[in-house]
């Protein structure tokens, strides 16, 4: 768990992070990202009868250069985990002298605020940060903290405003960059959210999540050559992050760089052997490539780790029944059906 000094307020507090500028860890809303990412990979919804009927096994084409436009988006990470904390900085000459009482009064605000906002009581958090900044006018943490608040309520304009006054007070600050950037994403300002994560990384070239949203909106937006570069930065700063080696192998899958591909998943499923879309996505590539017996022996494997997805038995009849072993498939097949399938 990283921590945030703060110390533009006039006393110094260590913060959660994942509350006071993130609201949620990044692992999980990857997670929840890439459910409904352009990444899916195809193989839900199919119920027959009979193994004969089962559909081609088959993952999500992108086209390069189709961008999308007036669709519902899932916004990726809602900030970043690996951005640096924000550095102290002095209370501006503006602002009011801070007294012990002073000091004592707006470290209890902090902290209340804080607590609000864990509650989910958001309302009372933004309530709790304007009045902190009431007295602090010219402190980038309580702006973007305030609009942290502001964005859990829905409250896009004002959130948008607050994070830019954190930018203002801060320029050098990546977090209100990222903030701003998921937030703009949200909207589907899709350009714009790419052009705050690119400030990110420019500010800050080890955040490995801000790579991780470009690659993602550069997806999206079906430049497949900028995502493979992103999702790449990403990788070489967190190598042991197993949902961006996925990301990145469908990338590579549908650039037609098949060998880097398989690569890349095998990764996924080395570091988190229950990434269920890894041995997918890895079958895919070995059936394209005729290499029916490693699709086998790779969704054997995913059986065994994974032993009640149901697609994954449906994927492994349909590999048996191309290699003619049609009792066999319809035996695993019918155990899809059990499960659910």
């Amino acid at each position: 768990m990283r921590f945030l000094t703060a110390t533009g307020l006039g006393l110094t507090l260590l913060v959660n992070a994942s509350v006071l500028l993130i609201g949620q860890s990044s692992a999980t809303a990857r997670e929840q990202l890439l459910t409904a990412s352009p990444q899916s990979t195809g193989f839900t919804g199919v119920t027959v009868a009979n193994v004969d009927d089962l559909p081609v096994l088959e993952g999500e084409a992108i086209q390069e250069g189709a961008a999308v436009q007036n669709e519902a988006i899932t916004p990726p990470p809602s900030s970043s985990t690996s951005g640096p904390a924000n550095s102290p900085a002095s209370v501006p000459a503006s602002d009011p002298a801070t007294t012990d009482e002073t000091l004592e009064q707006s470290q209890q605000l902090v902290q209340q605020a804080i607590a609000e906002h864990q509650r989910g009581n958001y309302a009372e958090a933004v309530t709790l940060w304007q009045q902190i900044l009431s007295t602090y006018p010219n402190n980038p943490v309580g702006h973007n903290s305030l609009g942290n608040a502001l964005s859990a309520l829905g409250q896009m304009d004002e959130a948008e405003s607050a994070y830019r006054s954190a930018i203002r007070l801060s320029p050098d600050e990546p977090i209100s960059y990222y903030n701003l950037g998921t937030l703009l994403a949200k909207q589907n300002r899709v350009e714009e959210a790419i052009a705050a994560y690119q400030t990110v990384v420019q500010l800050n070239p080890d955040d490995a999540d801000a790579y991780y949203n470009i690659g993602y909106w550069q997806t999206r937006q079906r430049r497949l050559e900028a995502a493979e570069a992103a999702y790449q930065m990403a990788a070489q700063i967190d190598p042991a992050d197993a949902g961006i080696q996925y990301s990145l192998g469908v990338v590579l899958r549908n650039r037609g760089k098949t060998t880097e591909a398989e690569q890349a998943f095998r990764r996924t499923i080395a570091l988190d052997p229950n990434y269920v879309d890894g041995y997918h996505y890895l079958s895919l590539i070995l059936i394209d490539q005729g290499r029916l017996t490693d699709a086998e022996s790779t969704l054997r494997e995913a059986i065994r780790q994974i032993p009640n997805d149901p697609e994954l038995y449906q994927s492994l009849a349909v590999v048996l029944h191309r290699q003619g072993r049609r009792s066999e498939s319809q035996a695993i097949y019918e155990q899809a059906i059990l499960l659910g399938g």
